[in-house]
């Protein structure tokens, strides 16, 4: 059997069950069990990767090892997932554990860690000097500041009859908007249009009202950005998008003056979507792309009485 592909396979599969961990932490539900901070910083998310790494529940006889050991030949040497992400740390350890690698993912599969909720588990594959591999991962729900909490245990049984183990606690922070990624205040009209790029736009409306352009204004500046690698691949997504309408915001200081900051927003999206975030320039400059677009655009609908 080839292993090397069986492995890709393994890791692809890990990554699509932390895409689901990172959207349930975004959920903002409560942490239960371990006694978590609300990293925004790669320290505090150390300290959280620390906390994880001590909830594992091995079966008896497990030893903890200085490094990785040498009958796994390399496969517990990777990293993982944790890769995927620029704003998550990983902290890990190896395990020597007495028995089959079936005996150990069933230990394990039992003896979930509080307050944890087991998302994805599956085999990797075999070669001479390993017989078999599996992994099995844990996530606890999000809390303010965090995108995801994982612990990930990927089991590697040798020929002699002795199964190890690496777990890694993962950790991704929430990157949070910055001051100069803000809709400046001077805002006091914004023109909002639905069309086609490059065509006369569908529907067009001008918001002067103070009240109203406040509230538009703030709720957009309230909208959290993309985090490092959440929309990879999406390019293709977004190129077929540019033939579909949007909505646009223009935010000006008054009519005919330079635009201060425009927002777009696929017309046809009514919920965030994986590949249809909303794009923000400032002062004509691209910032990193926001979350929950579809919420200024049922704000500006209910303000205006009025289907945009």
């Amino acid at each position: 059997m080839d292993y090397v592909p069986r492995m890709r396979g393994l890791l692809v599969l890990m990554l699509v069950g932390l895409a689901a961990a990172a959207a349930v932490a975004l959920a903002g539900q409560d942490a239960r069990g371990p006694s978590f901070t609300a990293p925004h910083t790669r320290r505090a998310a150390e300290r959280d990767a620390g906390v994880l790494l001590r909830t594992v529940v091995l079966p008896s006889g497990a030893s903890r090892l200085s490094r990785e050991p040498a009958a796994s030949r390399g496969v517990l040497g990777r990293r993982g997932p944790a890769e995927a992400y620029v704003d998550m740390v990983d902290r890990h350890g190896w395990w020597r554990v007495p028995g089959s690698w079936q005996a150990v993912l069933a230990f394990i599969e039992a003896h979930a860690p509080t307050g944890s909720t087991q998302f994805t588990a599956g085999g990797g594959g075999s070669d001479t000097n390993v017989h078999e591999t599996s992994f099995v991962a844990f996530h606890w729900p999000g809390t303010a500041g965090t995108r995801t909490r994982q612990l990930t245990l990927t089991i590697a049984a040798t020929p002699g009859g002795t199964s190890y183990i690496r777990v890694d606690a993962h950790v991704a922070w929430l990157i949070p908007r910055s001051v100069a990624e803000q809709i400046p205040n001077a805002v006091r009209v914004i023109e909002i249009t639905r069309g086609l790029h490059g065509r006369p736009p569908a529907i067009s409306v001008t918001v002067k009202d103070p009240t109203q352009v406040r509230t538009l204004t703030t709720l957009a500046n309230g909208l959290p950005i993309v985090q490092p690698g959440e929309f990879d691949g999406c390019n293709t997504a977004r190129a077929i998008g540019a033939v579909e309408p949007q909505i646009t915001f223009t935010f000006l200081a008054a009519p005919g003056e330079p635009a201060l900051a425009v927002a777009k927003e696929p017309a046809n999206e009514t919920e965030p979507d994986r590949c249809g975030p909303m794009a923000l320039t400032i002062a004509g400059v691209e910032q990193t792309a926001l979350l929950q677009g579809p919420k200024l655009v049922a704000a500006a609908e209910r303000l205006l009485n009025k289907k945009i």
